[in-house]
């Protein structure tokens, strides 16, 4: 549970830094930035949250599921190997693409856990 919300923090920092200049001179009524470093060093820091500080967390969160997963059978079996199979994708640092991985597999396991029965509350 603290590596999904360190992820998730991680994420919302880095998309912080991406839009921070362009918002504080459109929203925030800020002067035109005079020095561009801010324009090329915010991003870029963005960026290096995002693919070097987050991957980690989420190989944690996908492999603790996955573990539990096929301990327990709380989930189906194969959202463990989706997790298994998924979690060293957000290693490869060539391209964004990889991130995808993350999305596809919380997506996966939330429409199994909407589908799953509702269990009877005990009075």
């Amino acid at each position: 549970f603290a590596a999904g919300i360190l992820m998730i923090a991680l994420l919302l920092i880095s998309a912080a830094t991406f839009v921070t200049v362009g918002g504080a001179i459109e929203i925030g009524g800020a002067e035109t930035i005079t020095d561009p470093e801010w324009m090329r060093v915010l991003p870029q820091f963005g960026f290096g949250l995002m693919r070097v500080a987050t991957p980690p967390f989420s190989l944690v969160v996908m492999v603790t599921t996955s573990l539990v997963t096929l301990k327990t059978s709380v989930l189906p079996r194969w959202i463990a190997w989706a997790g298994f199979v998924l979690c060293p994708f957000p290693f490869l640092i060539i391209t964004p693409v990889p991130m995808l991985a993350i999305p596809i597999w919380v997506g996966c396991v939330s429409l199994v856990l909407m589908r799953l029965p509702v269990a009877a509350a005990s009075d």
